[in-house]
């Protein structure tokens, strides 16, 4: 079974990746309980002005998938409690978490290769590939510069595969223990 999230983004120009988006909060919704019709995220002052995006995902042990919707502008004529309504989603997202890393190893695995490369060759008309280097939440920091160093050995391998693509590493935290230590990837392709 599935479970789904909901994550709220807040962006400093058009564009749902790099350093301008921020995270604003986030909603899970399990199997067998009733998710809300709306989710609302109480809006301030300070994010007028800003783009508003939202990321809609189901995950569960053998993957996730995902969909963005359009980022929406926070005008400064905006109510102050608001939601930005789902429209059609400028990319489709495909997931998939990379075999477990082993101990403290940062670099790529034959079978990490063939798995980064099956998704690029998977995708053939992406543009943004995006590699997630997840650490437990109680982990300490210093796990962040570990699985940054995953993330950007599963990224760089495949600009090397499609030099065309844009690539994207990062790292976050997670609850869900199966996550931890994996390298996420999100190869985006333009929706038509």
């Amino acid at each position: 079974m599935s479970n789904y999230g909901i994550t709220w983004y807040s962006c400093s120009e058009s564009s749902i990746e790099g350093p301008s988006c921020k995270q604003l909060g986030d909603a899970t919704f399990k199997p067998g309980y009733p998710a809300p019709g709306r989710v609302g995220y109480k809006l301030n002052g300070t994010l007028k002005g800003t783009y508003l995006a939202v990321m809609i995902q189901a995950f569960n042990d053998h993957g996730s998938s995902s969909a963005w919707t359009e980022l929406q502008e926070y005008a400064s004529n905006s109510p102050e409690t608001s939601t930005p309504e789902p429209s059609s989603s400028r990319f489709t997202a495909n997931q998939r978490t990379l075999a477990t890393f082993s101990g403290s190893a940062t670099g790529l695995t034959s079978q990490q290769k063939s798995q980064v490369k099956a998704a690029v060759e998977a995708n053939p008309n992406a543009v943004k590939f995006i590699c997630t280097g997840i650490r437990y939440y109680s982990q300490p920091m210093s796990v962040n510069i570990m699985v940054r160093k995953r993330a950007k050995a599963a990224c760089d391998y495949a600009k090397e595969l499609n030099p065309r693509l844009s690539t994207w590493y990062q790292n976050k935290p997670t609850q869900a223990r199966s996550y931890a230590g994996k390298v996420l990837l999100t190869v985006k392709t333009p929706a038509r």
